[in-house]
C-alpha cells in the first residue's frame, strides 16, 4: 500500500478534564464557576471537576489552540485556585465523599443530578473524579480509508504500545487508594495493588476508568461493525428479569474508544443508528502532568502518526480470547512497569516492531516535526530516554507529591505569560530531571535545582556562566566594538554621540554613504534605521530623533553590505546559525498584500510577544511607509511568485523568517563568532554578523560583526522558519548542569 500524507487528513477535537483545588490540593468547594449548558466549559461529574470541550479543527495544532484559550478564560475565574496536573487527587481525606456536580441547582438539569449519585452508587464518588485528556478523531476530507471500526479495532490492538508511553497517574495518596478499592471486587483490588509504587497508570489500572472484567464479559464488544456495536449495547442497557442493566446509561460504558454520532442531549445511540458514526472518541489518555494543557503537541503529533497507521494497516476481527488478552497486557504494564527495566516490554516491543514501518513511511511524508515526535517516543521504546511518568516520579521524589504537584499547578497557571525561550529551558530541565521553580512569571525568572545545586534563569538565556561584565560590555554597543577592534575582529566603522544637537551636526559627512542609525543599547531591532546613500534631512532627522527617544547615545554606523546572519555561542561554541529575513510575504497573483499579511499570519506558530516561534506581520506605520517607499500600498496584488518586503530590519521580533544555516555555513565563520563571544567573556551570546559572500571558506573571506547580544532568544532555532531544530535549550541547561 502506498502511504501519502492523505492518510494524516482528519478532524480534530480534545476534552480536558481537570480538578479544580485550593492552594492546599483539596478539591475546591467553590461552586462551578460557568452556567449549566455552557458548551465549551463544563461541569464534569463533580462540582470541583471541570470539562472543557474544544470544537473541530482540521488539525491537532488547531484544537490545541482552543484547548489554550479555553482553560486561560477558566483559570481567569478561579482566583488562587489551581488546576491539578495529574488525573488522580494528591489530596483525599479518609472519608471523603466528592460532591456531585449540583448544575447551579437549576431544575431543568434534575435527570444529570440523578445519573450522578446513580454513579456514585454504583462506582463511588473517587473514582468519577478520576480525569484525562479524549481525543475526537474523524476522517478528513482526502482521507483514502474511512471504516470507523476497523480503525477502532487497531487501535485496541495497538493500545499497550499508548498505555506503556503515556501512562502518567502513579499512586499519590494512600487514602485514595482505599477509597477506590472500597468499590471494587476483591479479585480487582488484588489487581490493582500487586505491584505498589511501580504502577504507572491508576486511571488505566483495574481500580481506575474501566469495566469491570465481569461487566464487559458480558457486554463482549469486539468493534465488528456498527450494527453489532448498536445491539450489544443496547442488550447491556436492558434490565434482566426485572433486576438492573448491566450499564445504567450508555455513558457508563468505560470503554477505551466509543463511536459517536451527532447527539443531541446524549442520545448517542439514536444518532448513530440514524446517522452512522461521526467521529471515534479516544479515552486512555492520563493527563501529561508536566504538560500545561494535559497534552503536549509531540504528542499529538504522534498520535497523527498512530492513528493514520490503525486505518492504514489491515485490521481482522477479535476472537473471543483476543480483547481479554489485550486488557490483561495492558493491566501488567499499567501496574508493574515503573522503574522495572529501562525500555519497553517484549510484548510492547512486538507491537511496536508491526507499527514502526508505517509509522515511519507516515512520518516521512507528514515533515521533520512528525519524524522528531516519532523518534523521541521510539527512544523511550529503546530505553534512550524516560517515559513521562518516569521523570515526573524522579521529579516528585526531593520534595513529595503534593508539593511538586501544587508547583507545577502554578506554574502551568502561568505558562502562556513567558517568554517562549523560558518554556524551552523548563521543558529541557523536565526532561533532564531538573526539578523547576517558578520565581517570577511576569520577569520570566526560574530556579533550576538537581540535588544539592541550584541554578537561577532569567529570560532563558541570562544565567551565572555570563559574568556581569560582560553583558553590560554587550549591552553596549560602543564598547563592544571598540573591544572586539582590539582583538583583531571586523566591525563597521562608526560614531558615537550624546546629544542631538552633536549628531545632526555630523551627518554632513556621512551623506553619500549607506548609513545606519541605532541607539547604543538596544534589543530586537528597536530603534534601528537604515539609511540610503541619497536619504533625504528630514529622514536623517527622523532616524536621530527616534534613537534618541530610546537612549541617551546614539551611533552612526556604515552600513555593511550582504547578508545578515545569527550565530548562536553557548559554551564557546556555534551550536546554531541562522540567516533572518525581513518581514514579507510573496504574491499569488490574486490577493492583496494586506490579505497575504493575513493568511501567514495564520500559521500556529506565528503569535505576539515572544510567546510562539515566529511574530506575526503587522502592517503600522513602520511597515506602511517601507511599502509607500518601494510603490507599493498595502490593498494592491502582487504578482505570482513577487516577494514584498515590509521591513528593511531582518528582526524575528518584527516579523521575520529564519533560516537555518548551521551545517551549510564554513566553520570559518563559526570560528570568528567563538572569538567575538570569547572577547567580551560571554558564555551565551548571539553573534550578528554580516557576510557578503558567506559561501567563502576562504581565510580572507570578509565579514562583519554588527552586535554582540547578551540575551539571545533560542525559540528562533528551535523553530526556523525553514531548516532544522537545533536544541539550543538543551546546550543551555548542560552547560549549567554539566554532570548528569
Amino acid at each position: 500500500m502506498k502511504l501519502s500524507k492523505d492518510w494524516l487528513s482528519a478532524n480534530w477535537g480534545l476534552e480536558r478534564e481537570v480538578l479544580r483545588v485550593d492552594e492546599e490540593g483539596r478539591l475546591a468547594r467553590s461552586r462551578h464557576p460557568f452556567p449549566p449548558g455552557h458548551r465549551k466549559i463544563t461541569v464534569d461529574w463533580a462540582e470541583a471537576q471541570t470539562e472543557l470541550i474544544t470544537g473541530v479543527h482540521p488539525s491537532p495544532d488547531g484544537a490545541l489552540d482552543e484547548l489554550q484559550d479555553l482553560q486561560s478564560t477558566l483559570q481567569g475565574r478561579l482566583g488562587s485556585e489551581l488546576l491539578w496536573p495529574f488525573s488522580v487527587p494528591g489530596v483525599w481525606e479518609r472519608g471523603q465523599s466528592p460532591e456531585a456536580a449540583r448544575f447551579g441547582d437549576d431544575p431543568g438539569w434534575g435527570d444529570q443530578r440523578t445519573y450522578r449519585k446513580t454513579l456514585e452508587a454504583r462506582h463511588g464518588g473517587a473514582r468519577q473524579v478520576l480525569s484525562g485528556i479524549h481525543v475526537n478523531y474523524s476522517f478528513g476530507p482526502r482521507h483514502p480509508g474511512g471504516d470507523s471500526f476497523a480503525l477502532a479495532r487497531n487501535f485496541l490492538r495497538y493500545q499497550p504500545v499508548l498505555s506503556y508511553l503515556l501512562a502518567a497517574s502513579p499512586w499519590l495518596s494512600a487514602e485514595y487508594r482505599g477509597a477506590l478499592l472500597s468499590f471494587r471486587s476483591a479479585e480487582a483490588g488484588e489487581a490493582g495493588v500487586r505491584c505498589g509504587s511501580r504502577t504507572t497508570s491508576v486511571r488505566q489500572g483495574p481500580l481506575g476508568y474501566a469495566l469491570a472484567e465481569e461487566v464487559e464479559a458480558a457486554v463482549d464488544l469486539r468493534y465488528d461493525s456498527l450494527e453489532e456495536y448498536l445491539q450489544k449495547l443496547a442488550r447491556a442497557l436492558t434490565p434482566v428479569d426485572g433486576g438492573t442493566a448491566l450499564l445504567a446509561s450508555e455513558r457508563e460504558l468505560y470503554a477505551a474508544v466509543r463511536p459517536k454520532g451527532r447527539s443531541a442531549k446524549g442520545q448517542t445511540l439514536e444518532a448513530l443508528a440514524r446517522d452512522g458514526v461521526e467521529y471515534l472518541e479516544f479515552r486512555i489518555f492520563d493527563l501529561d502532568p508536566l504538560a500545561p494543557l494535559g497534552i503536549r503537541r509531540d504528542t499529538l503529533l504522534f498520535l497523527e502518526l498512530f492513528f493514520a497507521a490503525c486505518a492504514a494497516l489491515d485490521s481482522p476481527r477479535f476472537g473471543p480470547r483476543d480483547l481479554p488478552r489485550i486488557r490483561r497486557t495492558i493491566q501488567s504494564l499499567t501496574q508493574c512497569s515503573l522503574g522495572r527495566t529501562r525500555g519497553a516490554p517484549r510484548q510492547v516491543r512486538a507491537l511496536w516492531r508491526a507499527l514502526e514501518p508505517t509509522l515511519a513511511a507516515l512520518a516521512a511524508e507528514a515533515g521533520r516535526e512528525h519524524e522528531a515526535a516519532l523518534t523521541a517516543f521510539q527512544d523511550q521504546i529503546e530505553g534512550r530516554t524516560l517515559r513521562t511518568v518516569d521523570r515526573v516520579v524522579a521529579l516528585m521524589a526531593p520534595v513529595g507529591p503534593l508539593a511538586w504537584g501544587l508547583g507545577r499547578a502554578r506554574l502551568h497557571r502561568d505558562w502562556f505569560s513567558l517568554e517562549l525561550s523560558t518554556r524551552l529551558v523548563i521543558e529541557e530541565a523536565d526532561r533532564r530531571g531538573i526539578r523547576v521553580e517558578l520565581l517570577d512569571a511576569q520577569d520570566n525568572f526560574v530556579g533550576l535545582h538537581r540535588g544539592r545545586r541550584t541554578e537561577y534563569v532569567k529570560q532563558a538565556t541570562r544565567t551565572s556562566a555570563d559574568p556581569y561584565v560582560a553583558a553590560l560590555v554587550m549591552e553596549n554597543k560602543e564598547v563592544t566594538k571598540i573591544v572586539l577592534r582590539q582583538r583583531g575582529i571586523a566591525v563597521p566603522e562608526g560614531q558615537s554621540f550624546a546629544s542631538l544637537e552633536a549628531a545632526r551636526a555630523a551627518v554632513a559627512r556621512w551623506r553619500g554613504r549607506q548609513a545606519v542609525v541605532k541607539p547604543n543599547a538596544t534589543n530586537f531591532g528597536q530603534g534601528v534605521t537604515i539609511l540610503e546613500a541619497d536619504a533625504s534631512a528630514t529622514a536623517w532627522d527622523e532616524a536621530l530623533a527616534l534613537g534618541f527617544s530610546l537612549d541617551s547615545q546614539v551611533l552612526i554606523e556604515t552600513f555593511a553590505p550582504g547578508l545578515e546572519f545569527r550565530f548562536l555561542v553557548i559554551g564557546g561554541r556555534t551550536v546554531a546559525i541562522l540567516q533572518r529575513i525581513p518581514a514579507n510575504v510573496v504574491g499569488d497573483g490574486t490577493r492583496s498584500i494586506r490579505q497575504l499579511v493575513d493568511a501567514k499570519n495564520q500559521h500556529p506558530w506565528r503569535g505576539e510577544g515572544y510567546r510562539k516561534p515566529l511574530e506575526k506581520l503587522r502592517l503600522d506605520e513602520t511597515e506602511t511607509s517601507f511599502l509607500g517607499a518601494q510603490g507599493w500600498s498595502a490593498d494592491d496584488v502582487p504578482a505570482a511568485g513577487q516577494q514584498v518586503f515590509l521591513r528593511k530590519n531582518s528582526n524575528i521580533s518584527t516579523g521575520g523568517d529564519s533560516l537555518d544555516f548551521t551545517d551549510a555555513m564554513p566553520p570559518r565563520f563559526a570560528r570568528v563568532a567563538e572569538e567575538a563571544a570569547a572577547a567580551v567573556g560571554a558564555r551565551i551570546c548571539g553573534v550578528d554578523m554580516i557576510l557578503p559572500d558567506w559561501q567563502d571558506p576562504s581565510p580572507t573571506a570578509p565579514y562583519t560583526i554588527l552586535e554582540l547580544n547578551f540575551n539571545p532568544a533560542l525559540h528562533i532555532h528551535t523553530y526556523p522558519a525553514v531548516g532544522e531544530n537545533r536544541h539550543p535549550a538543551k546546550e543551555v541547561v548542560k552547560l549549567l548542569f554539566p554532570k548528569g
